[in-house]
């Protein structure tokens, strides 16, 4: 064989053997940030699922105080209901009474007493 065709062949192999190595360090940091990024992955879905856990508690938690709210607004309408009722009721007497003092006496008189008109 050729000595200068030996030394080619040298060289070429030495190359490839150097790229071969470069291929193997790539792939091996390659394989290192893989693991990483499935460590970190893991952490997240944890994260994540954390986060869910407490959304669910507050939900609950929210839905309870609505309830308890609503419990509240409708204790409060039954307290007010006769208070407004009674109001109601005297407004009304006032506004009859109104329309009465601006009719004739005598004709409130015969309604009152259920007497027909002459």
């Amino acid at each position: 064989m050729d000595q200068e065709l030996k030394a080619y062949l040298d060289e070429q192999f030495g190359r490839q053997g150097e790229r071969l190595e470069r291929l193997e360090e790539r792939s091996a940091r390659q394989e290192e940030e893989g693991r990483q990024t499935r460590v970190l992955l893991e952490d997240v879905r944890s994260d994540i699922r954390l986060i869910a856990e407490g959304l669910v508690g507050v939900t609950e938690r929210l839905e309870a105080h609505k309830g308890e709210m609503n419990k509240g607004f409708q204790d409060v309408k039954a307290s007010i209901a006769p208070a407004y009722q009674d109001l109601d009721r005297r407004v009304q007497w006032l506004e009859a009474r109104e329309e009465r003092r601006d009719r004739d006496v005598l004709e409130v008189i015969r309604e009152k007493f259920g007497i027909p008109q002459a």
